[in-house]
């Protein structure tokens, strides 16, 4: 930045600094009638002190910065959720006969979720070649450990060369375009290189850029030309002034820009700060979890909205108490987009932080149709947002492991940094969350966006999005009636939710007495389709990649579906379904844990999962 900027951007702040504050002494109404109330009792109500008006005025800021914090916490609505939470979670649930049920059910998901996750006898084999107990006491050479791995993989060496004779389950019906997302690609030419370059920079680490300058030059790489994609070529100004960081992860890519905008109200804020005020964060419903683990991890109250014209609304209660607006281009549920329009008119009208959570859309986004419900493409030279969020391991295809996160200008980038100038070990800085990173990763990345080239990531985008709108225009005018017993018909059961038009669609039944969850199980028993499961309302969705984006898939996607349907139809009009005991886990514990009562407890079905994870 040059000094006539810096110069410009502190006498800004600082009256920014001026504005919160006195915006902030004039808005607090509950505190101020407080030690009104309070001052007119010492002055009128006792006969031991006498107050002159400047003692008054000083009790009145005493009361101000001691009782605020306490009166805010009291009465804050967050206390109050979370004390309804707390007896939900732990007093109301074990004395309820439903969350019995759920217990079952999580027991049984137990013992159920390894088998599912190793088919065919496969965790009993690796416990047998790999055993947790003890870990070696010898070294094992290279080979034995491969020859054990290749026999878990069913891979057999033929004239020390690799022979694959049937892929893994589960990587082969990924790659066949039965999972929803996952696995982005299968070009073996690609993972080749990938594997390659992996290897050369395998000892690198972006915390030492002195002594890994390739490194530190590819990984600025994989920045820049995310930043092309995310601005107009044409645009110089603006690709100059945009800068970013390479991190994890999507989801740090999120926390990053979550915990940058929290620094930055903290700064600009300096009263509210010391007072215990928290800034507000406001969230689509449809944002990823990831903003709301940002808020659990930073202390940001988080406020959710239904809609882009919620927005307006709720911005105007709250003004300088927040410190980002969200939005999802698309978001992860239903693949749908905020309108971006409004959000720029917003933000042009309020000059708060703006964050494009574009994780998903990645490199598609920019090759996606404009329409009546799109207006405008996430580019930094259109919108004036701050950051936004970009994986490289989705639709970019590298390596999983690598995300961008751009900034409009290295100044709102430098509240994501953390420094420490008096730690006894020296100066410490890092861009991230991790101080130590795997930089071979960054390399790969930097590899595949060459390897690919601009005109193949438009080729696969198009290709995706032509499926996407094949499959919503199928489920929505293209699916056959479906015949019942008694001569009935069945008209288009299921409704796309929203208009998706870029590389997920999220469907549901019409009728809200059908069960998503029951239909999906059939899917994936039956078919071999793994789809992911949403809730309020219950529905499944269906993320496309280079994998799924094919002609056979389609064809078979929609034969499979239409199937499963007069699967579902025929079962659940049999006198004696039941679906608890003919269902599997996915329908029952998403049934008992969506109830008003037991809510409070289905984290529980989610750490049983994530406690097999580690078993």
């Amino acid at each position: 930045m040059d000094e006539n900027y810096i110069q410009k951007q502190g006498l800004s702040d600082i009256k920014t600094i001026l504005i919160n504050t006195l915006s902030f002494f004039t808005s607090s109404t509950e505190i101020f009638i407080l030690t009104i109330t309070i001052s007119y009792k010492l002055y009128y109500g006792n006969s031991y002190f006498k107050f002159s008006n400047k003692d008054l005025l000083i009790v009145n800021l005493l009361f101000t910065f001691l009782l605020y914090p306490f009166y805010k916490k009291m009465v804050h609505l967050n206390f109050k959720i979370a004390l309804s939470g707390f007896i939900l979670k732990y007093i109301v649930s074990f004395k309820n006969k439903e969350s019995l049920e759920l217990s079952t059910e999580l027991q049984k998901m137990k013992t159920n979720i390894l088998n599912d996750i190793h088919k065919d006898g496969q965790l009993a084999k690796l416990h047998e070649l790999f055993p947790f107990e003890e870990l070696n006491e010898e070294a094992i050479s290279g080979d034995e450990l491969l020859k054990k791995l290749y026999t878990v993989l069913d891979i057999k060496m033929k004239n020390n060369d690799l022979l694959f004779e049937e892929q893994p389950y589960s990587q082969k019906k990924a790659l066949q375009g039965f999972l929803s997302g996952g696995i982005y690609h299968n070009d073996t030419g690609l993972i080749d290189l990938q594997s390659k370059i992996y290897k050369i920079f395998i000892l690198g680490n972006q915390l030492h850029p002195d002594c890994f300058p390739i490194l530190r030059y590819l990984d600025t790489f994989v920045v820049k030309q995310t930043i092309n994609f995310y601005t107009d070529r044409d645009d110089e100004v603006t690709r100059k002034k945009v800068c970013g960081m390479t991190t994890s992860g999507g989801t740090e890519s999120i926390l990053l820009a979550c915990l940058s905008a929290r620094n930055r109200w903290y700064y600009l804020n300096p009263v509210q700060r010391a007072l215990g005020r928290k800034p507000k964060m406001i969230l689509p419903e449809t944002c990823h979890a990831a903003f709301f683990k940002a808020c659990n991890y930073f202390d940001i109250d988080c406020i959710t909205v239904k809609s882009s014209e919620s927005f307006f609304s709720v911005v105007s209660n709250y003004k300088n108490e927040i410190s980002l607006i969200v939005s999802s281009f698309p978001n992860f549920p239903y693949g749908t987009t905020e309108n971006l329009s409004k959000f720029n008119e917003l933000v042009g009208i309020y000059d708060i932080p703006w964050h494009i959570d574009c994780c998903l859309g990645s490199f598609i986004n920019p090759f996606v149709s404009l329409s009546d419900s799109i207006g405008v493409l996430p580019n930094f030279s259109k919108l004036k947002c701050t950051s936004i969020s970009v994986d490289t391991h989705k639709y970019g295809y590298s390596a999983k492991g690598v995300s961008v996160l751009l900034f409009k200008d290295s100044y709102s980038r430098q509240f994501a940094y953390f420094k420490q100038t008096n730690w006894v070990g020296g100066l410490y800085g890092s861009p991230t969350l991790a101080g130590s990173r795997p930089g071979a990763l960054a390399a790969v990345a930097a590899f595949t966006m060459m390897y690919i080239g601009y005109k193949n990531y438009e080729k696969y985008s198009k290709e995706i999005i032509e499926t996407t709108l094949a499959i919503k225009k199928y489920i929505k005018e293209e699916m056959e009636d479906i015949a019942l017993k008694n001569d009935k018909v069945i008209k288009f059961p299921l409704k796309v939710i929203g208009d998706p038009q870029i590389c997920v669609v999220a469907f549901t039944f019409k009728s809200s007495n059908e069960n998503i969850y029951y239909l999906s199980e059939i899917l994936s028993k039956e078919f071999g389709y793994n789809l992911s499961p949403l809730q309020n309302p219950p529905a499944l969705h269906y993320a496309l990649t280079r994998v799924s984006a094919t002609r056979e898939n389609i064809d078979r996607f929609k034969k499979s579906l239409y199937q499963a349907l007069e699967i579902y139809y025929k079962k659940i009009n049999d006198p004696n379904f039941s679906l608890k005991t003919d269902s599997g886990d996915t329908a029952a514990l998403y049934g008992i844990a969506g109830s008003t009562f037991t809510r409070g407890i289905a984290d529980k079905a989610i750490e049983t999962f994530l406690d097999c994870l580690y078993e």
